[in-house]
């Protein structure tokens, strides 16, 4: 089973308000992933059309909105941030409950053998790990995907020349 599809078969058991924070952060993914791919396109202008013609109105406007779409990229970043660290904490939180429950489902002869401060530790320790493997998901696994799309978008649209070659370097990897 590939990442992504056993992440989405986690996020299934979560309850309703976790999934639309998922679906939220997700959206604010692709809109991080745009700005992300606007603002080379703009540094290109800014050479294309400011340096070269030495139009420092067109060099001023465009590094105006540069600025824009890294504020706007900022502010999305922050907010992807929180929802993903909001949903992972909720989702460590029923990972937790789980386990306390199955935990107390042992026999007094198992929890004596193993120790009831080794299984917390233990329980605190896998716990954290799936927390931080869960945000950092949300975070990248799908950031990555719609990087690529967003890229191969761009070198079609402006370099269509060159789409031969990434198709390649991409089929090689």
């Amino acid at each position: 089973m590939s990442g992504i599809a056993a992440f989405l078969r986690v996020i299934s058991l979560a309850p309703r308000s976790q999934k639309r924070n998922f679906v939220i952060a997700q959206l604010g993914v692709v809109v991080m992933v745009a700005t992300q791919l606007i603002i080379p396109q703009l540094i290109a202008d800014i050479i294309d059309d400011g340096i070269l013609a030495e139009n420092v109105g067109s060099i001023a406007r465009t590094s105006f909105a540069m600025i824009c779409w890294t504020v706007v990229n900022l502010v999305v970043a922050g907010g992807v941030a929180y929802l993903s660290a909001a949903t992972a904490t909720n989702f460590a939180h029923a990972i937790r409950a789980m386990m306390y429950d199955k935990t107390t489902q042992l026999s007094y002869g198992n929890i004596d053998r193993i120790s009831a401060g080794g299984l917390l530790v233990r329980m605190t320790s896998d716990v954290n790990i799936m927390r931080t493997s869960f945000m950092m998901a949300m975070f990248m696994l799908f950031q990555a995907p719609w990087m690529l799309l967003g890229a191969v978008a761009l070198v079609w649209l402006f370099t269509p020349d060159l789409l031969w070659i990434m198709a390649s370097v991409v089929g090689l990897t």
